[in-house]
């Protein structure tokens, strides 16, 4: 260690300096931040949000929000140690937003080809099917 006042070197661990008699204080040293790891489940939510659009296309996408909203707990508890925020909002958008496209692509499925089974039921064939076929059929205007 060198002495703040006169230059010197000195051994590690001396209290004063040999030249000058100065004191030597320990220097302060920076020590790396330690890396946060990453939450399981959020890296799970990313994944599983991910195979929602893709391979699972309902499963995965109820999956990403589970996992995502368990993971967001998870780290809100953790009080700043464990990362991965940014993975489980991820997995949530892309689960929510596959969920939402999916009813909705239902929905105007049953809306543009009418409803097979209350047309099988009706007695009714093929999609020009209207709710005016049960209503006669059960004898009502």
């Amino acid at each position: 260690m060198n002495c703040p006042r006169c230059g010197a070197f000195n051994p590690p661990g001396a209290t004063v300096c040999r030249e000058c008699g100065a004191p030597l204080y320990p220097q302060q040293g920076y020590s790396a931040p330690v890396p946060r790891s990453n939450s399981g489940t959020a890296i799970a939510s990313l994944v599983c949000g991910i195979l929602g659009w893709t391979v699972l296309p309902f499963i995965g996408s109820v999956l990403a929000i589970i996992l995502g909203h368990m993971a967001l707990g998870e780290i809100k508890r953790s009080g700043g140690v464990m990362g991965g925020k940014g993975m489980a909002t991820v997995g949530l958008v892309l689960g929510y937003s596959a969920v939402v496209l999916s009813l909705l692509g239902v929905a105007l499925a049953v809306s543009v080809f009418g409803c097979g089974m209350c047309a099988t039921l009706a007695g009714a064939s093929g999609s020009s099917f209207h709710i005016g076929h049960i209503l006669s059929n059960l004898g009502l205007p």
